[in-house]
């Protein structure tokens, strides 16, 4: 309880304190509290969504480096265009290619933008593809 007021009684570390911590302690793993106030500063800056919060406590958690920069849509879009454009012919053949591009979109992005977002992208930029044969 303690712990959760240190880090400022907000929704998200109810969630870091009562989910994540255990899971990691389960792999062998300590976090320390300066690894739940940085990784907390990245999901308040908006450069490390709720999805990626996990992820980082682990890194962190292990000695790795957790450098987070904020991601644009732009950076997004472009990435899920040239994406589409090398595996156009599946784009075009495949009753659901949002589905088999997610997970890759998703490997380069994740934590990172919403996955609600990323699929939209995705959607969007398909759609334009499918249109336009």
């Amino acid at each position: 309880y303690w712990l959760f007021e240190e880090l400022g009684g907000k929704p998200i570390a109810g969630v870091i304190i009562t989910e994540y911590l255990p899971a990691l302690r389960r792999a062998g793993l300590k976090v320390e509290k300066e690894h739940i106030e940085k990784v907390l500063k990245f999901y308040e800056k908006g450069e490390l969504t709720r999805d990626g919060i996990f992820d980082a406590l682990e890194k962190l958690a292990k000695g790795e480096e957790v450098k987070m920069k904020k991601v644009s849509e732009k950076e997004v879009r472009e990435f899920v265009r040239k994406i589409i454009r090398e595996r156009l012919e599946y784009v075009k053949s495949s009753k659901d290619p949002v589905k088999g591009l997610m997970g890759i979109v998703m490997k380069e992005f994740r934590g990172k933008i919403p996955g609600k977002r990323i699929y939209e992208i995705l959607r969007e930029e398909v759609e334009k593809v499918k249109k336009s044969s």
